[in-house]
């Protein structure tokens, strides 16, 4: 009995004392904002949503992709980028140094080359179809590549507000196809730059300005320029777009997720054949049943899941924001991970950010309604967390699939960017330009589940991150990609008082 009575309390003092632990923890966690000692610089927002505006006027739309370098020329939209020579038997670009050949280049650059590159002076030049911007900073080293694209999702203009492609600008909004995906950020960037030059301001570090054309194509531009950085200044540090500034990610705060890792992207076809014969006596063994068998083991497949070290620091960093329970489970998410990874996972978004996840996109089969397929093929897209081995990925698969007959094609080969550091200066430079345009904003590190031309130069090594300083919430952020795509105003000067404090303290 006394032994028992002893066990008891012993189980209630170490339970008291896990309890104090947590508490304490809680106490101890959040995160100290930095103290930022310059000013976003203010523009004229309404003549930079024009000039936005004009940027979205000029169909940049992928796909239809770009015409390949075998054609001779390659094309953004319905404008020549650059002409392509053989020589020696390879592939070059011919430099469009000389003024008499600039019919010859997009009207995007041209576009910016009135609005900025003339009147600032900068040093520019095409670099495999994309448009690459030196800017020399105050410190010697090795620059940072800031990334944004000109190329845009198709867009069908039935239930939009206003025309796709006016680039209008109303009712507080600048409207169009790539107002928020990627048009913006390569405007911010540049009037940053415009109204620091007025200020009589200088980089503190150089900067390469990198504008590609075929991001939402599969970005073969960047995989050439992460190849080749020689040719454009050898950075080493890369920031491009990614997560926005989220109102509604918790209640009662602002989050500021910059990414360190973005998942890797990867798509199969699955193909398989069966017994044909007349619908009217089928067999249950048709390709059809092959395939549907299989994609329903796949729709069924719950991938494991787990918090990332990284999602784990970045809620301890808003648990003080979070009353009660919630504030507490945040700072402890390292030790209650299954409770916190439960509650994250309600959304699609954190279920996202939590497992590698199979997406059943394509289905193609059959010849006529009344006759059993003999052959049917499946696509799947995989987004792969940023730890996750792709070889051991498709081996789980199969074993998911479980039948011989339908075969696993890959369609690419992964890219893995790997994961940066949130203890770097570029990272804590980011925090400075987010506390500098949103005030009490909590920064945390994060995955995205998105794909951006950054994964190329972290496949090469460099440090990558990515973010867009937009405040958003879930409405604006499915109009990326979809109907009546916009960004309000006050977010496109957030934007430049954004770029205007960050190259600044770089």
């Amino acid at each position: 009995m006394r032994r028992g009575l002893a066990l008891f309390g012993l189980t209630l003092g170490s339970l008291a004392l896990g309890a104090m632990v947590l508490v304490l923890r809680a106490t101890t966690a959040g995160w100290e904002p930095p103290t930022v000692d310059v000013q976003p610089l203010r523009p004229d927002v309404e003549a930079v949503a024009q000039v936005l505006g004009g940027y979205i006027r000029i169909d940049t739309q992928q796909p239809p992709g770009p015409d390949s370098w075998e054609d001779d020329v390659f094309h953004a939209g319905d404008t020549v980028v650059a002409q392509v020579l053989e020589e020696s038997g390879e592939r070059v670009e011919q430099r469009m140094a000389d003024p008499n050949m600039r019919q010859v280049w997009p009207a995007w650059v041209r576009h910016l080359e009135r609005a900025y590159l003339e009147r600032l002076g900068l040093d520019w030049r095409m670099v495999e179809g994309a448009l690459v911007v030196r800017v020399p900073g105050q410190r010697e080293g090795a620059p940072v590549l800031m990334l944004s694209h000109v190329d845009t999702v198709p867009v069908d203009a039935a239930d939009w507000t206003f025309p796709p492609l006016a680039g209008d600008v109303r009712d507080g909004h600048v409207w169009g196809r790539g107002a928020l995906d990627n048009k913006a950020s390569t405007i911010a960037q540049l009037e940053a730059l415009s109204l620091m030059q007025a200020e009589g301001m200088v980089p503190s570090r150089s900067l390469v300005l990198a504008i590609t054309p075929d991001e939402e194509v599969g970005g073969a531009t960047a995989a050439w320029l992460a190849g080749h950085l020689g040719e454009i200044g050898s950075p080493d540090v890369v920031i491009d777009e990614g997560t926005f500034l989220l109102e509604d990610f918790m209640p009662g705060v602002v989050v500021a997720p910059i990414a360190v890792a973005e998942k890797t992207y990867m798509s199969y076809e699955l193909r398989t054949t069966g017994e044909g014969g007349h619908a009217s006596m089928p067999t249950g063994h048709s390709a059809a049943d092959r395939m549907a068998r299989a994609l329903q083991r796949i729709a069924d497949w719950q991938t494991p899941s787990a918090l990332s070290p990284t999602m784990v620091r970045g809620l301890e960093r808003i648990a003080p924001t979070q009353p009660g329970v919630t504030g507490l489970a945040l700072a402890n998410a390292d030790v209650l991970g299954g409770i916190v990874r439960k509650a994250v996972q309600k959304t699609p978004a954190g279920n996202a950010v939590t497992r590698d996840t199979v997406a059943i996109t394509m289905l193609e089969g059959g010849v006529k309604d009344n006759v059993l397929p003999t052959e049917v093929t499946a696509t799947i897209n995989v987004r792969m967390m940023p730890e996750t081995d792709p070889t051991v990925f498709e081996a789980q698969l199969l074993e998911v699939i479980a039948d011989p007959s339908v075969e696993l094609v890959p369609l690419r080969e992964p890219i893995m960017g790997g994961i940066s550091s949130p203890d770097t200066e570029t990272f804590h430079a980011l925090e400075k330009a987010v506390v500098a345009v949103a005030p009490g904003t909590v920064v945390i590190p994060s995955y995205t589940p998105g794909t951006m031309d950054a994964r190329h130069f972290g496949a090469a090594g460099l440090q990558t991150y990515r973010i867009l300083p937009f405040l958003t919430d879930a409405e604006l952020r499915r109009s990326m990609h979809g109907t009546d795509e916009r960004l309000p105003l006050r977010e496109l000067e957030r934007a430049v008082g954004f770029y205007s404090v960050l190259f600044r303290v770089l």
